[in-house]
């Protein structure tokens, strides 16, 4: 088991569980206080990562468990259901936000104290930019989906947040200035619409990728030819010639298997050995921890052969 890797992750979700939880229990408190619709899908979106986020760390360590004979790819897909079943609860989730932000809409809209939540959100704003910055320097070494999830997670917490401020702070001159002022009580969930309109994208990319894991679909073609292109360079100083690439993504883990062809019919093992290695490194800098193989490509005898071999056996048994 990684020990190193795994410490250093479960040491960063922790941190940002914790920076969650405080974020989630201020978000319900001030909708409680306020009666806001976009500070409650904030509290709803971040007690839900929180939520799973609890869930993770315990089968963390499942993660890092190496392969075996019994479980070729390891507990990898653990990971790719867990990003699943987050997406799909945030999917309904947000959804459900927006049906109850248009339905307030239709019904005149709401009032809440202005003031409050300008407070609030510029507080939450500053809050999670602090987050961000501690995630990203823990986590800065590790390359792992959830580690960048969480990242995404905070980035869009700090964005939604001054979104949120800014939105309301323009009820201040339409109030004071009589412009607009029948607008100010569709404000809040108007805000709330657009906050979970734009949250929408995010966990459905999460769900789809995690379809494509689950499936053992190939990455995309623009990453299978940047996996080509990385391998033809790699390889230019050895005797070897790509003919089929085949590629797997399992939650965090890479499988590639590059079936080549090579001059003459000798294979050097420490040649062939090495330029695994090689191939590793080179391709570690975009995925984490990969799993390469080289496998020589096996052609039958074509069928003129094969016929000359049957009438040469034939002959040797007539003499």
């Amino acid at each position: 088991m990684k020990k190193i890797p795994m410490d250093q992750e479960k040491k960063t979700i922790r941190l940002s569980t914790w920076l969650g939880v405080i974020v989630a229990l201020f978000e319900v408190g001030m909708f409680i206080i306020s009666g806001s619709q976009a500070i409650l899908i904030d509290g709803v979106y971040d007690s839900m990562d929180v939520i799973i986020l609890v869930i993770y760390q315990l089968l963390l360590p499942l993660i890092y468990k190496p392969i075996s004979e019994r479980i070729p790819y390891g507990f990898a897909q653990i990971e790719t259901l867990f990003i699943l079943i987050k997406g799909s609860i945030l999917i309904i989730v947000t959804s459900l936000i927006i049906y109850n932000d248009i339905v307030i809409i239709l019904h005149g809209g709401t009032s809440i104290d202005t003031q409050q939540v300008l407070i609030f959100e510029a507080f939450l704003t500053l809050f999670c930019v602090f987050g961000y910055f501690v995630v990203r320097r823990l986590g800065r070494k590790l390359k792992t989906p959830m580690i960048k999830v969480e990242l995404i997670t905070w980035k869009i917490d700090v964005f939604l947040s001054l979104g949120a401020f800014l939105a309301f702070f323009m009820e201040i001159p339409f109030l004071h200035f009589h412009v607009l002022e029948w607008l100010v009580p569709y404000i809040d969930p108007l805000v709330s619409c657009v906050i979970a309109a734009l949250m929408l994208p995010e966990p459905t990319r999460a769900f789809v990728k995690a379809i494509r894991g689950l499936v053992l679909m190939a990455p995309s073609e623009e990453k299978l030819e940047r996996i080509r292109t990385i391998c033809h360079e790699t390889l230019s100083d050895y005797p070897y010639e790509i003919d089929f690439i085949d590629a797997v993504r399992t939650g965090r883990k890479m499988w590639i298997s590059l079936y080549f062809t090579t001059e003459g019919n000798m294979i050097k093992v420490p040649q062939l050995k090495k330029a695994t290695e090689d191939l590793k490194a080179a391709i570690s800098t975009i995925y984490f921890d990969p799993y390469v193989e080289l496998i020589p490509e096996i052609h039958p005898d074509p069928p003129e052969k094969t016929e000359k071999a049957e009438i040469v056996g034939d002959a040797v048994d007539a003499e």
